[in-house]
């Protein structure tokens, strides 16, 4: 990802895996792992990834770099942008009032066909009623009345889509609108500088990295998404999702908790599913479902059944002492760091890992590596990239790119600035120091 800034590394690159290990982690991992050939399941959609939704480990990918249709699954974006905007506003809140506008009220009349119920211009909507609309039914006005009630204009929460998917690393991604549809659906309500045949796109890593994302960020999101159905003016709407646990549905699956459906005639059928078993939690994307190959649920299915029959190697553990950090401008010096997550892989034949970089998280570092404001306990300090071999079957990040494993550090309690004095007093004690090595 590009939040990162890289420092100078302690140890050369190329160094072995073990060795780095022994230098920084303290802890000793096998030098040579060995396992029985991995037998993927067959993948017929355009684009497939199934990955470990809190370290972002990547298990099965299929093209999953591709920029395609993705109708639906924008709305994931919009109200993470939403999301975003309300922790920015103090006076908008789950109880805020949306008034809806001639364009979200239009735009259902005027296409009867795509998602969504009908509102009256000028009606008062409460902005929990809206999200459960949105992510539950998929309705594209009440989508259109939250980026209203946030950003003035979907194009201006459009914008903000866009400049959030350019921070987070999604390279192969545009949005054109805040609902997924393609932009002739809009009829008359077109927003300034698109054609009708314009859609939003994105890649299967793209929507991994944002979904990754999201559930970081703002987890109770699943709360709206878990929900078999929700009332709306005396009538039940049910969730588009088919594999919600605890349905009648003949493809309910234990364990699945969201996220989000999306279908349009460009992007055929779509879904990102969240699940849980045995203790992990994963989310699948599938992309371009149903055109010459099984359907989205077949296909989330089979990836669910194969990786809970895989024996994941213990690689590291979240509750494990990794790092020590000396934290420059924090209060009290070193920091003991651990894994975001447990650290999972596919057990494979002969893996060494090469460190390639070292990088402080920017947000809270200046260019010269000294603390600029408090880190949150469970915020990324530190990044571990390494390169991982093409001859291995150990797998990637859904972060980061061309055979690398992302593993993000983090402490289990808030580091604090120090104070101006402190600050002076660390920059000279750290000249002293400098000055006394190069003697």
């Amino acid at each position: 990802m590009k939040m990162f800034k890289r420092i100078t590394l302690d140890v050369p690159r190329g160094t072995s895996f073990v060795l780095l290990i022994m230098l920084t982690f303290f802890t000793m991992f096998p030098t040579v792992l060995s396992a029985n050939a991995i037998l993927y399941p067959e993948i017929t959609t355009k684009a497939s990834l199934l990955m470990d939704a809190e370290s972002g480990i990547i298990y099965i990918e299929n093209n999953i770099d591709e920029s395609l249709p993705i109708a639906s699954l924008t709305k994931l974006m919009s109200i993470y942008v939403f999301l975003e905007d309300m922790d920015a506003q103090e006076k908008l809140t789950m109880d805020s009032q949306a008034t809806i506008s001639q364009k979200a009220a239009g735009i259902k009349v005027e296409n009867p066909e795509i998602s969504g119920v009908y509102y009256q211009v000028g009606q008062k909507m409460k902005v929990s009623d809206l999200l459960d609309l949105a992510l539950v039914y998929s309705d594209n006005s009440a989508t259109i009345a939250l980026s209203e009630l946030a950003s003035g204009s979907e194009s201006k929460h459009v914008q903000k889509m866009n400049d959030k998917a350019k921070e987070l690393g999604m390279d192969n991604t545009h949005f054109y609108n805040v609902s997924g549809l393609t932009m002739r659906d809009y009829g008359s309500y077109q927003i300034p500088g698109t054609n009708p045949g314009d859609y939003n796109v994105s890649s299967a890593r793209d929507l991994g990295i944002l979904t990754y994302n999201l559930l970081r960020d703002y987890p109770e999101i699943l709360n709206i998404t878990s929900k078999k159905s929700i009332d709306y003016q005396g009538y039940t709407y049910y969730n588009w999702n088919k594999m919600l646990e605890g349905t009648e549905d003949v493809y309910s699956f234990d364990g699945v908790k969201g996220l989000k459906t999306g279908t349009t005639q460009e992007a055929g059928e779509c879904f990102i599913g969240y699940y849980e078993a045995g203790g992990k939690k994963y989310v699948s994307v599938v992309l371009g479902a149903n055109k010459g190959g099984r359907n989205r649920w077949d296909e989330t299915i089979r990836m669910y059944r194969w990786i809970v029959k895989q024996d994941l190697m213990k690689f590291l553990s979240k509750d494990q002492k990794v790092y020590s950090y000396n934290v420059k401008g924090a209060i009290g010096g070193k920091i003991d760091l651990y894994p975001v997550a447990d650290i999972d892989i596919l057990s494979a034949d002969n893996i060494y890992f090469s460190l390639i970089s070292k990088d402080l998280n920017k947000e809270y570092f200046n260019d010269d590596g000294i603390l600029i404001k408090d880190i949150p306990a469970g915020k990324t300090v530190l990044t571990y990239v390494y390169e991982v071999p093409e001859d291995s079957v150990a797998t990637n990040s859904v972060l980061t790119k061309d055979n690398t494993l992302e593993i993000n550090l983090v402490s289990k309690k808030d580091i604090k600035e120090e104070n101006a004095f402190l600050k002076i007093f660390s920059s000279i004690k750290i000249f002293i120091e400098e000055l006394y090595k190069s003697m």
